[in-house]
């Protein structure tokens, strides 16, 4: 575990001011939570037909569930079947925190619905919230590590999501680190003969808020090559049967910003938290940069993923397209 503890020490340079800022910064996200109408939160998305229909009984689950798990825990990553994963985990940005899933006014973006994240949320079941860890479920019923409630990283019920709002690529080791303390600390997960699925989805802060303060693209792409090859270092060293999922961020110059008719909070929001790409100062010219950049954080994370140090018998990395 040495190696996790410089992941830590590498990444903990925290000043007071530091410490005050996030305790700050947490307190204020408890409140906002505390503070919302859950009832009335679900009850408008429902009527705006913002939730996912439900799924009726008589309607079978898609997939042939007939090789759901293996006989006997398989010993290579390369033989996993969907019901060999034992225990479900996430890491990441806001995104996989679930912030703002079921808001309907700005201010609910502060309110992590991590229980309904794609990767990470276990509530209810896939007929009625299609997440990853509700399919999985479908295969193995004692799947663990999801979360269960909206409740922030620090709170136990979080379990193994422990993505966090603002992220960037360069937090990964960091929140590598953590996981792996929190996976050797909980007695539900058996380090040793467990199968695991970690998702890492992140990158968005970085292509909205640092990416345009680098005079220098192979700098900027360099840098998060790096974060990304240290953290799957310190999981692979670190957490044995482990398969990862690698989710590459969306290139928001052709997803998002070609949207017409976007409501105003929407827009100011874009403004305010995606400047690198939605601001007045953005013309053509930038909006060609900022295309050529993230495509090229995504052959960055192609290319790592490839590596055969990431390729083992224990230890495997899928990119999603």
């Amino acid at each position: 575990m040495d190696d996790v503890h410089e992941a830590f020490k590498g990444n903990m340079l925290i000043t007071d001011l530091d410490r005050n800022m996030r305790h700050i910064f947490v307190n204020l996200r408890r409140y906002a939570m505390e503070r919302a109408d859950m009832d009335q939160i679900f009850a408008k998305n429902r009527a705006d037909g913002k939730m996912q229909p439900v799924i009726p009984p008589t309607e079978p689950f898609p997939c042939d569930l007939s090789y759901a798990r293996s006989t006997y825990p398989p010993t290579s990553v390369h033989e996993l079947r969907p019901g060999d994963i034992d225990v479900i985990a996430s890491i990441g940005d806001s995104l996989s925190a679930g912030n703002g899933i079921m808001s309907d006014r700005v201010i609910h973006i502060l309110n992590e619905f991590r229980a309904f994240s794609f990767s990470g949320g276990g509530y209810g079941d896939w007929r009625s919230y299609l997440t990853l860890p509700n399919i999985f479920r479908v295969f193995n019923p004692n799947l663990y590590g999801y979360s269960i409630e909206n409740e922030l990283t620090v709170d136990s019920t979080s379990r193994l999501n422990i993505a966090e709002p603002m992220i960037m690529s360069r937090d990964l080791p960091f929140q590598a680190g953590v996981l792996i303390d929190r996976m050797h600390q909980d007695p539900n997960v058996d380090m040793k003969n467990h199968w695991k699925l970690l998702t890492i989805f992140v990158g968005n802060n970085d292509v909205c808020s640092d990416m345009c303060h680098y005079d220098n693209a192979t700098e900027f792409i360099h840098r998060h090559e790096l974060d990304v090859r240290r953290t799957l270092t310190l999981l692979r060293d670190n957490v044995p049967r482990l398969l990862i999922n690698l989710v590459p961020v969306p290139n928001m110059v052709i997803t998002i910003y070609p949207m017409q008719n976007v409501p105003f909070g929407c827009f100011a929001v874009h403004h305010l938290g995606c400047h690198c790409i939605f601001s007045h100062a953005v013309g053509e010219k930038e909006l060609h940069e900022a295309y050529d950049r993230i495509t090229r954080w995504h052959e960055a994370d192609q290319y790592i993923v490839q590596l055969q140090e990431f390729q083992t018998n224990d230890f495997a990395v899928v990119y999603q397209p």
